[in-house]
Order: structure tokens, then C-alpha cells, then sequence
């Protein structure tokens, strides 16, 4: 039963380009499903939760990515890799044939997945390059996000004042 009221929550009637934020699955979301459902135990719970992650997560990659059959792996990456649970039932959910496997497969520890997206995001608008995805964003067009600020010490005409 809560696993059937999770799929049919609000996020996913959204139209594409979706993206959840911190009121859809927070903690007052997970603590309201947790009042709901607190005749269950506390490893049902968590199991349920893991299991509506898993097929949350492949429900967005076959709803939003239109070119899946061109793909051929799916790499994940982050601290829910070391949830053996989870990956095995993203696995279970992924469109037959598409393998999923993990970012130290292609020799990217996955707990510096942050620093590497935000790296690449600072290559960019550093390099004047598009760092955004319209079709993932809803965005109406490419663009450089982000802004570079210099340290004070830097800026034109200061350094006759710090000497």
C-alpha cells in the first residue's frame, strides 16, 4: 500500500523536464509517510523506501531520456552505490538489456561525484563554455551559469592598498 501511494505521488504527473526538490521527498514527506504507515516496521519501512527510490530513479531515466536505446550503460555514482540493496533493485528496473554499473568502473570514485560535477561546472563558465541542459532544465536556451569572482586582493587598483 505505501509503496502504491508513492508511485502515484504528485511528481511524477509533472510535465517533463521535472525535477524534485527539497519538499517533495524531504524529511516532513518521509516523516508524513512514516506517521501513515507506522504499524509497519522499521525494516519494511526502509525497504519500501529503497525500493521506491530504485524504481523512482529508472521511472525518470525512461520517462525523460528519449535516445535510452542508444545507450549502452548506465553508471552510477555517489554514497547509494554502497547500498547493495539499492543497486540491485535499480538493476531489477532498468530497461532490459541496459547494464548498470558504478563510476569506479570507469575509474571515478563515486564519492567525488559533487566535487567532479561542480568542478566541471567551474571548467565551464571559467572556459565561457554552455553548462546547462534546456532539455533537462526546462531552460529556453544554453548558457553559462555561474559567476567568477576574483579574491580582493586581485581586483585592479587594490594592491596600493594593501601595502
Amino acid at each position: 500500500m505505501l509503496m502504491a501511494r508513492l508511485k502515484e505521488y504528485d511528481f511524477f504527473k509533472r510535465p517533463i523536464p521535472r525535477s524534485a526538490w527539497h519538499l517533495d521527498f524531504g524529511s516532513s514527506y518521509l516523516d508524513h509517510q512514516m506517521e501513515q504507515f507506522s504499524h509497519l516496521s522499521t525494516e519494511d519501512l526502509l525497504a519500501t523506501l529503497t525500493e521506491f527510490a530504485a524504481y523512482a530513479i529508472t521511472r525518470s531515466i525512461t520517462d525523460i531520456v528519449k535516445m535510452l536505446s542508444e545507450i549502452s550503460v548506465i553508471m552510477a555514482s555517489g554514497r547509494g552505490t554502497r547500498n547493495h540493496y539499492l543497486m540491485s533493485r535499480l538493476r531489477e528496473y532498468m530497461p532490459k538489456g541496459l547494464p548498470l554499473t558504478t563510476s569506479h568502473e570507469f575509474a571515478i570514485p563515486a564519492q567525488f561525484r559533487e566535487a567532479i560535477k561542480f568542478e566541471t561546472l567551474a571548467y565551464a563558465t571559467v572556459n565561457q563554455l554552455a553548462n546547462n541542459i534546456p532539455a533537462a532544465s526546462g531552460a529556453t536556451r544554453f548558457g553559462i551559469l555561474g559567476k567568477l569572482v576574483q579574491p580582493p586582493r586581485l581586483a585592479k587598483g587594490v594592491t596600493e592598498y594593501l601595502a
